[in-house]
């Protein structure tokens, strides 16, 4: 009898990611993550080895679906281009 030896991938997404799985998670771009990360509104952590001097940076995704989630039934905030102007 033989057993079948393949192997599935797991798709289930983990819990913290870079900037650019986190990118391909969720649709944004790497940069307004990066954005997201400098104003907190995403949980990130900087992981290094001790002694060094740079790492790599990761972003929880639990919180990444919290803030887009926020977003859900609220007003767009889009730019006024022709605000005060009358049409001619």
């Amino acid at each position: 009898m033989e057993l079948n030896r393949t192997r599935t991938k797991d798709t289930t997404p983990a819990a913290w990611m870079t900037y650019k799985g986190g990118a391909s998670y969720s649709g944004l771009s790497t940069r307004l993550l990066e954005d997201a990360v400098k104003d907190n509104l995403i949980v990130s952590s900087l992981v290094t080895k001790p002694g060094a001097t740079r790492g790599r940076r990761l972003i929880n995704r639990a919180s990444l679906d919290a803030w887009i989630e926020a977003g859900i039934g609220s007003a767009a905030e889009l730019p006024q281009f022709n605000a005060g102007k009358e049409k001619v």
